[in-house]
């Protein structure tokens, strides 16, 4: 018909989601992603399903946290108003086979300690991303990468791989 189209029929569809807390700077997430902002903020985002947040604050070795779940509205903006309390996230690491150290040190030196065996639960007050180093006599150095999560358990299982080379297996006994 020769007229021009709709012009916002080809903008992309952003959405707002504008989160405050109590208290204020505490970190915006989403839920088992990276920070996206420190409070009071506002992002931008493209989804138009509903997207699982978290913030959380860290201060004098307590982790202070919140959730929240959003519906993105298109072309406007949804508010969200978090009240941090006081949580006590734990992480389970497991390995197959059980038994192995785990070091916070990406690489273990002769002055690195070991914060337990697997399988292992500790508390936590640093949520994001954290890698920690598994070492078992006979296998292969391990390193993982994970997301700890703020509110809620985070579970990692890890199948460590033995070590079939005899020289490795000789050199690992000499560390």
């Amino acid at each position: 018909d020769g007229s021009a189209p709709d012009a916002k029929q080809h903008k992309p569809n952003i959405s707002y989601i504008a989160g405050e807390t109590d208290p204020e700077e505490a970190t915006l997430a989403r839920k088992g992603g990276d920070a996206l902002c420190h409070t009071p903020c506002t992002i931008a985002v493209r989804d138009t399903e509903r997207i699982a947040l978290e913030t959380y604050w860290s201060v004098d070795r307590h982790l202070w946290a919140a959730k929240a779940s959003v519906l993105p509205i298109p072309g406007d903006t949804a508010k969200i108003s978090l009240r941090l309390s006081r949580v006590n996230p734990e992480v389970e690491i497991r390995t197959n086979p059980s038994g192995a150290d785990i070091f916070t040190d990406a690489s273990i030196g002769v002055n690195s300690r070991s914060i337990g065996r697997t399988p292992k639960i500790y508390t936590t007050t640093e949520p994001g991303p954290t890698t920690l180093h598994l070492w078992k006599e006979g296998f292969r150095d391990t390193l993982v990468t994970f997301h700890v999560n703020a509110i809620g358990n985070t579970t990692e299982e890890i199948n460590l791989s033995a070590l079939t080379d005899p020289q490795a297996i000789d050199a690992q006994k000499t560390l």
